[in-house]
């Protein structure tokens, strides 16, 4: 199904008499740019823009990708909102039939027009007044205490949607929020991968969702707080405040948590130490955010594959992960030692069975590909996937494979989703990975096996992630 480009917006909203059903859009004039034409706030997802109706200003928000049950979503969350007031989220409307392109009519979101400043913008102005962070910090707690109380989560926590108001914050951005009704069904987006928990899914979707980013943006405001140099020496308010997907992905490297690790205020570190356990936790065991920061010994932390195994763990991929305590991993690993270990060997071929998945579900076929593609937020339980943007039109096509490119943030990967069921795909993955860590690994590209990858038709397949590697094969450079 096509689905409008941002310019097929702005072309639409300068004749609001013609594109618009509603009688308030109809007579109202969007805020434009010095030339002349609309001025959206665009997004990865969404176009925004401004409309005078000559009572008060409406933000229109109009949707750059089609995503599944967003109707029905849109739906629960008004009747939601009209029973639970919940100060902080804006009233809005959503209008099925919204937006005029092409004779053909797209949904919109219409919602009262927020005075105030989003988080990022509002610390660059603010960095160093001790005072107004500290007003923020206490609205931010008590504003997560709110949503918390009422049942609900926003699911998208970070610096865009939070806006810093003169009276208090409002949240905005509604796409991925939970309600109570919505319980059971997954989550159709991931959020900002500089403030998501690295084994977040699709599969995680309940008033908990909040948790782990309301303690990550809670932390690091009290960090500059403390130390405002800390804002400008880790590039704060560049799609994030302090740390960034890469430093959540993988603590030991990341060189903001080495440095705040050895900084001088205790509260720092003590900070950091909290999210680095709570980066190491199950997704299903982050304590519920408050103000004031848990004992660090009673968070859960994650297994390592070797020490699920040693606990007899075998279903240690599952999402959310496992809840074994040090002190049954400790007694594992003494029960290891005193055994022999046998040598590693291949799968023999006569263990190589069917595909996990059961015979009579039929492998996707492209076209199935190119549509989950198209709809990453409700198709990935991979956060960088979950928030991509494809470009379809630069697939690659083989004999046993599709390869998509698609863009996340900063990071440009290459998607290949199998179009053939393969018996022991995993452990040869598994293999090559490992091999990679070696003296070799130089010559391979950075890879992730998702066997929990792609979701079709409500079935996951897994998929291939991988950088997108800009040059040319070695025919084509010897032509």
């Amino acid at each position: 199904m096509y689905w409008p480009t941002p310019q097929d917006y702005n072309e639409a909203i300068q004749n609001p008499e013609f594109s618009f059903e509603d009688q308030a859009l109809k007579n109202s004039n969007a805020e434009l740019t010095p030339l002349g034409l609309p001025k959206p706030v665009s997004g990865a997802f969404a176009s925004v823009y401004r409309f005078d109706t000559g009572v008060k200003s409406i933000a229109v928000k109009c949707f750059l990708r089609n995503v599944y049950d967003q109707h029905n979503r849109y739906q629960q969350l008004s009747q939601f909102m009209s029973v639970n007031h919940v100060p902080y989220i804006v009233d809005f409307e959503y209008l099925l039939k919204g937006i005029q392109i092409n004779q053909n009519w797209y949904p919109i979101l219409k919602m009262d027009w927020v005075e105030g400043q989003p988080l990022d913008q509002f610390l660059r102005k603010n960095i160093g007044n001790r005072s107004s962070l500290e007003r923020v910090i206490k609205q931010f707690a008590r504003m997560m205490k709110e949503l918390k109380k009422a049942g609900t989560a926003h699911g998208d926590l970070q610096h865009g949607n939070i806006m810093v108001c003169p009276g208090d914050m409002r949240l905005v951005d509604y796409d991925g929020m939970f309600v109570p009704a919505l319980s059971g069904q997954d989550a159709n987006e991931l959020g900002h991968p500089n403030y998501q928990h690295p084994m977040r899914s699709a599969l995680n979707f309940d008033n908990r969702l909040d948790d782990f980013s309301a303690w990550l943006i809670h932390s690091s405001l009290i960090i500059i707080m403390l130390d405002p140099e800390l804002f400008k020496r880790f590039d704060g308010g560049d799609e994030c405040i302090i740390f960034r997907q890469s430093d959540i992905k993988d603590t030991d490297k990341s060189r903001v948590f080495r440095d705040l690790a050895n900084h001088q205020h205790p509260e720092v570190k003590a900070r950091v130490a909290l999210l680095k356990r709570l980066m190491n936790c199950p997704f299903s065991k982050i304590p519920a955010f408050d103000e004031f920061a848990p004992d660090l010994e009673s968070i859960a932390q994650e297994l390592r594959p070797q020490e699920i195994y040693l606990a007899g763990k075998p279903d240690w991929m599952r999402p959310g992960g496992l809840d074994v305590n040090a002190k049954a991993i400790k007694e594992a690993t003494q029960q290891k030692q005193q055994l022999p270990q046998p040598p590693k060997r291949p799968v023999p071929s006569n263990l190589k069975q069917a595909p996990r998945l059961p015979q009579e579900i039929k492998w996707p076929t492209l076209e199935q590909y190119e549509k989950a593609v198209l709809a990453p937020g409700s198709s990935f339980s991979d956060v960088a996937l979950a928030n991509a943007r494809p470009v379809v039109s630069d697939r690659i096509i083989g004999k046993h494979g599709v390869i998509f490119q698609v863009s996340s943030g900063e990071n440009t990967f290459a998607l290949k989703c199998f179009l053939h069921p393969f018996a022991d795909r995993n452990y040869r993955y598994t293999e090559i990975k490992n091999f990679a860590k070696g003296k070799s690994g130089k010559h391979f590209v950075d890879f992730d096996y998702l066997e929990h990858g792609i979701k079709i038709q409500g079935v996951w397949f897994p998929c291939l992630k991988m950088e997108w590697l800009s040059g040319e094969t070695l025919d084509v450079y010897a032509s």
